[in-house]
Protein backbone atom coordinates (compact mmCIF):
# COMPACT_ATOMS: atom_id res chain seq x y z
CA UNK A 1 0.00 0.00 0.00
CA UNK A 2 1.39 3.44 -0.63
CA UNK A 3 -0.01 7.15 0.44
CA UNK A 4 1.46 9.87 -1.44
CA UNK A 5 4.37 8.38 -2.31
CA UNK A 6 4.81 6.40 0.90
CA UNK A 7 4.86 2.42 1.73
CA UNK A 8 2.59 2.55 4.50
CA UNK A 9 1.98 -1.64 4.24
CA UNK A 10 1.20 -4.99 2.06
CA UNK A 11 -2.01 -6.40 0.77
CA UNK A 12 -3.08 -9.54 -1.03
CA UNK A 13 -6.16 -10.38 -2.52
CA UNK A 14 -8.29 -13.45 -0.98
CA UNK A 15 -10.38 -15.04 -3.88
CA UNK A 16 -12.05 -17.31 -1.50
CA UNK A 17 -13.27 -14.80 0.80
CA UNK A 18 -13.27 -12.05 -1.50
CA UNK A 19 -11.98 -9.81 0.73
CA UNK A 20 -8.53 -7.41 0.76
CA UNK A 21 -6.10 -8.89 3.41
CA UNK A 22 -3.88 -5.88 4.33
CA UNK A 23 -0.87 -5.54 7.10
CA UNK A 24 0.07 -1.91 7.95
CA UNK A 25 2.79 0.36 9.35
CA UNK A 26 0.63 2.97 10.18
CA UNK A 27 -2.19 3.62 12.36
CA UNK A 28 -5.61 2.95 10.61
CA UNK A 29 -7.75 5.90 9.93
CA UNK A 30 -11.21 6.68 8.81
CA UNK A 31 -9.81 7.92 5.23
CA UNK A 32 -7.58 5.04 5.09
CA UNK A 33 -9.83 2.18 5.59
CA UNK A 34 -12.32 3.82 3.04
CA UNK A 35 -9.95 3.61 0.56
CA UNK A 36 -8.56 -0.06 1.80
CA UNK A 37 -13.21 -0.52 1.30
CA UNK A 38 -12.83 0.99 -1.94
CA UNK A 39 -9.89 -1.30 -3.72
CA UNK A 40 -11.26 -4.08 -2.00
CA UNK A 41 -14.92 -3.40 -3.66
CA UNK A 42 -13.32 -2.82 -7.07
CA UNK A 43 -11.08 -5.78 -6.98
CA UNK A 44 -14.22 -7.93 -6.33
CA UNK A 45 -16.97 -6.36 -8.33
CA UNK A 46 -15.09 -5.19 -11.45
CA UNK A 47 -11.64 -7.57 -11.61
CA UNK A 48 -12.55 -10.47 -9.83
CA UNK A 49 -9.20 -11.34 -8.19
CA UNK A 50 -5.77 -9.22 -8.22
CA UNK A 51 -1.96 -10.95 -8.97
CA UNK A 52 1.51 -9.60 -8.14
CA UNK A 53 2.37 -11.34 -11.55
CA UNK A 54 0.90 -14.17 -14.26
CA UNK A 55 2.45 -17.15 -12.73
CA UNK A 56 0.67 -16.24 -9.23
CA UNK A 57 -2.14 -17.65 -8.16
CA UNK A 58 -4.74 -18.02 -5.35
CA UNK A 59 -2.95 -21.46 -3.93
CA UNK A 60 0.35 -19.57 -4.49
CA UNK A 61 -1.03 -16.67 -2.30
CA UNK A 62 -1.97 -18.79 0.60
CA UNK A 63 1.15 -18.53 2.92
CA UNK A 64 1.05 -14.96 2.13
CA UNK A 65 -2.77 -14.59 3.32
CA UNK A 66 -1.80 -16.78 6.52
CA UNK A 67 1.21 -14.49 6.98
CA UNK A 68 -0.55 -11.52 7.01
CA UNK A 69 -3.71 -12.51 8.66
CA UNK A 70 -1.42 -14.00 11.81
CA UNK A 71 -0.39 -9.61 11.89
CA UNK A 72 -3.61 -9.21 12.31
CA UNK A 73 -4.02 -10.59 15.95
Amino acid sequence: MVDRGRIIGFWEYDPELRELVHELFVPMTPGLRAAIDAAEAFVREDLGDARGSGPDSPRSRAPRLAALRAQEK
